[in-house]
């Protein structure tokens, strides 16, 4: 996963085949800030893996 924030950018690898550590169900990217106004991007890709990538939600929650 590419994230393209107001910081810059960030790859973050996520193994699949691994129970994620939310509930089982979700797995966090992290904490990024988003400027209004501007480009934000997160681009899910399967470059170097030996199947398929998943992805049904990506959700952007505020922070206090």
């Amino acid at each position: 996963v590419i994230v393209r924030s107001a910081e810059g950018e960030m790859t973050i690898v996520i193994n699949q085949r691994q129970r994620p550590p939310i509930d089982g169900l979700w797995q966090s990217l992290g904490t990024f800030r988003f400027d209004a106004g501007s480009a934000g991007e997160v681009v899910v890709r399967n470059d170097g893996t030996g199947g398929y990538v998943s992805a049904d939600a990506i959700q952007f929650l505020p922070v206090d």
